[in-house]
């Protein structure tokens, strides 16, 4: 029997890495905060830049 023919970009790739490339990373709940926390004050900012 034969081998298939793998092409040369396919051949040091591991099967399972093109399903993990798709998935977001979780933020956890602090650092969802901070980041809320560091848009408003920016946009606070912002607006107070403008007046």
């Amino acid at each position: 029997m034969s081998h298939p023919v793998t092409h040369a970009k396919n051949a040091n790739q591991h099967p399972g890495l093109i399903l993990s490339e798709g998935k977001q990373i979780k933020c956890t709940l602090e650092r969802k905060q901070a980041d809320n926390s560091q848009a408003k004050q920016a946009r606070q900012e912002h607006a107070a830049a403008q007046e």
